[in-house]
């Protein structure tokens, strides 16, 4: 098996079972994390390559003299590798292969407009309420009123997940090869032993993680919140290892209405189906969407009306069909209040995208600078409200900006993606939530029981060294059950035991939640920040 590595500065570092393993090579002192700076930071650090080290290439030794019988070199004992990082390097396989495959390009039904209504609505409505070119013959639309909060939302707390990260004892996956981690000594702090501290990176991208899903096209209808919430799902679903993309129409069948409150709130602990089951059509949207938001009745050709689904036989059935092969479900729902900027560069940089309600100006947005140069330009005036999602971040000499995953098409900006600078998430941003999501389909995972106060484990289980819990010891994979997968621990034993196929993280989790070490599941954390075990703290 495949040994993996990532290597932060000085650090090895390995992940196990969904945390990660640090090994010292004479680490430099400990720094605390850099203070984000807001007026003219420095230019970002250079990236960290992790790639494969090149073995070193053998001198060629001297010619023996003549006579002589050139003495063979001495080898040294074959050191084996860690039965942690045996299993690190099977489950880091398993994601690499999700990660690997770029996201789908979707399709939607081929719609037509008409030209008259189009004109009808641009002339009579604010600027941003009626449908606005993108580029070509794309067009969109904005949400025109505030948004309001979702009323069942928890109030998410950053101080646990950050004092964590910071702390190395975090379970994120991936790890971020950016992240600088250093190993330092906790004697006379307090502790006993070493530590790990590391500081959140200077840039952050998912679409380079691999955790990103597709670009989607909301077109002419007000359905912003429903494609912005499918793509924070469709990101939280590929850390969970899958490829699936989630319906933006199926999301938009609940509630019809432009508000990402209705969103949240109609599809909270509600299972959605994938694009594939229900892709988008426009003009079944439209018929899906509030009479009393029906800007879209009449636009096409032939005409929808809106507010007229329900009356849909063909469409109904449809939903119907999708609804029962519905599996991924929005768990919770956690609100950034206040909306700190440091706080969601701190949750994007454990692995989550953030689900942001933001007012627009359609010139800044739609003019040929962000066309151009992939940069929003600074704007003042607002045009309406639009429901976007962010998907990293960089510091540029002028400043940090966000990475907005936006639902206009691959012709807005560059390829669907655009930077936003801080200083107009700070002007202009009115919501910004994380989600949690579960695949009901998946198999829990098998439970790894602590070991006992003597340190041994019950009959078929066995502590692997490094690895402080009871694994079931196997053969095959069947006898792991469903969610498990029979590993070898050792290169030179042929003992194996049973680990998740699929493990969670924590970044899987809730806002207040850890994985469980017994369990593998997302549970609430102990009220002094550790890891609950079976429940318990």
């Amino acid at each position: 098996m495949k040994r993996a590595a990532l290597v932060f500065g000085t650090v090895t570092a390995f992940s196990v079972a969904g945390c990660v393993v640090y090994v010292d090579h004479n680490p430099p002192p400990a720094s605390p994390p850099p203070r984000v700076v807001r007026r003219r930071p420095p230019p970002p650090p250079a990236p960290v390559v992790v790639a494969a080290r090149p073995a070193p290439v053998a001198a060629r030794p001297a010619p023996a003299p003549r006579g002589r019988v050139a003495a063979r070199p001495a080898v040294g004992p074959r050191i084996p590798t860690h039965p942690a990082l045996l299993i690190a390097a099977a489950e880091s396989k398993r994601r690499l292969a999700v990660r690997s495959v770029a996201p789908p390009r979707l399709a939607s039904a081929k719609i037509v407009i008409r030209p008259a209504m189009l004109a009808k609505l641009q002339a009579t409505k604010k600027k941003g309420c009626a449908p606005f070119a993108i580029a070509g013959s794309t067009y969109a639309k904005l949400d025109c009123r505030r948004y309001a909060p979702l009323a069942g939302a928890h109030l998410l707390h950053p101080a646990l997940k950050i004092s964590l990260f910071t702390q190395g004892r975090l379970r994120i996956d991936p790890p971020n090869p950016k992240v600088q981690a250093t190993s330092v000594s906790t004697q006379g702090r307090g502790g006993t032993g070493e530590a790990t501290t590391q500081s959140f990176p200077g840039t952050v991208d998912h679409r380079t993680d691999g955790t990103e899903g597709p670009i989607k096209d909301q077109g002419v209808v007000g359905s912003c919140s429903a494609f912005s919430l499918s793509t924070v799902m469709d990101n939280a679903i590929r850390r969970l290892n899958k490829t699936d993309s989630m319906s933006s129409e199926h999301l938009w069948s609940r509630y019809g209405i432009p508000e990402m409150s209705q969103a949240a709130s109609a599809n909270l602990n509600q299972t959605i189906t994938g694009w594939p089951d229900l892709p988008y059509d426009q003009r079944a949207a439209c018929e899906m969407e509030s009479a009393q938001f029906d800007d879209c009745s009449n636009l096409f050709d032939p005409p929808a009306q809106a507010g007229t689904a329900s009356h849909d036989s063909k469409l109904v059935a449809a939903v119907r069909a999708a609804a029962g092969k519905a599996h991924y479900k929005i768990g919770e729902i956690d609100q950034i209040s206040p909306i700190d900027p440091n706080v969601l560069a701190s949750e994007l940089a454990m692995g989550k995208d953030i689900w942001l309600g933001i007012g627009v100006g359609v010139d800044a947005w739609t003019g040929t600078a962000v066309q151009h140069s992939g940069v929003i330009p600074d704007y003042s005036e607002e045009d309406g409200g639009h429901a976007v999602v962010l998907a990293g971040y960089r510091t540029t000499p002028t400043g940090r900006q966000f990475l907005v995953h936006n639902s206009w098409g691959e012709g807005w900006a560059q390829g669907g993606y655009a930077w936003i600078s801080e200083n107009m998430i700070n002007q202009h941003s009115e919501l910004a939530y994380t989600i949690q999501v579960s695949d009901t389909a998946a198999p829990p995972p098998p439970p790894t029981p602590l070991p006992s106060a003597n340190g041994g484990c019950a009959k078929g289980y066995t502590v692997t060294p490094g690895i402080p819990v009871c694994q079931r010891i196997c053969t095959t994979d069947s006898a792991c059950g469903p969610g498990g997968v029979c590993v070898n621990v050792s290169e030179t034993s042929s003992q194996m035991v049973c680990v998740a196929e699929n493990p969670l993280t924590d970044d899987d989790c809730g806002s207040d939640d850890l994985v469980d070490a017994v369990t593998g599941l997302c549970a609430p954390a102990c009220g002094n920040g550790s890891r609950p075990a079976a429940g318990q703290c």
